[in-house]
């Protein structure tokens, strides 16, 4: 029987999962699964790694506009598809224009005052973490403030995420990961600001 993959649904879990935990506490830090993730034989391994990790069958998820990694998720986490609106972890496989992404922040779980961290995660693809647009991250997990050097794309998904004025203590986790194996998060109480308002 030929193996399809090497991923270690055990091991290899467990060190993205402490790395995944590194990044949500340090909003801005980067992190790399590559060796992790080399595991599947994907384009889109890393992404697919992050979501064996996170996923199970209590969880639902939703992925735009990419039906085969639609089938891995189902195939290998067991979890379940959902609406975009009742989702829990919803996945961007490829570069969206901005104003779906737009409307898909307006969409989304954003948890409730009782219960702020029932909202929706967004496992995000890029060409790039690492960039040379500068932004200041401020929150939790960042003492006074940060700054971030990364793309266009990140920034600019950044501001559309504040654009939805969600209030406090609710809002939208985004982890960003690209083909390097590079992963970095913005939980949704640290705001990303142009450097010369920090």
């Amino acid at each position: 029987m030929e193996q399809v993959y090497t991923f270690d649904f055990v091991y290899d879990t467990q060190s993205i999962f402490r790395k995944l935990m590194d990044v949500m506490a340090k909003p801005g830090k980067i992190q790399n699964i590559s060796r992790e993730a080399q595991g599947f034989l994907r384009k889109d391994k890393e992404l697919l790694a992050l979501s064996c990790t996170l996923l199970d069958n209590e969880v639902s998820f939703y992925v735009e506009k990419d039906e085969s990694f639609a089938r891995a998720l189902l195939d290998e986490t067991l979890s379940r598809r959902g609406k975009l609106e009742e989702a829990d972890f919803v996945f961007l496989t490829g570069s969206l224009n901005y104003e779906s992404i737009r409307n898909m922040f307006f969409k989304v779980k954003t948890g409730t005052l009782e219960n702020p961290q029932d909202s929706a995660v967004f496992l995000i693809y890029c060409p790039a973490l690492s960039g040379e647009e500068t932004l200041c991250l401020t929150g939790p997990g960042i003492q006074k403030s940060k700054e971030l050097k990364t793309t266009e794309y990140i920034k600019t998904i950044l501001a559309i995420r504040q654009e939805t004025a969600i209030e406090y203590p609710c809002g939208i986790d985004l982890i960003f990961a690209d083909s390097k194996g590079n992963l970095m998060a913005v939980p949704r109480l640290v705001k990303a600001v142009q450097k010369k308002e920090c």
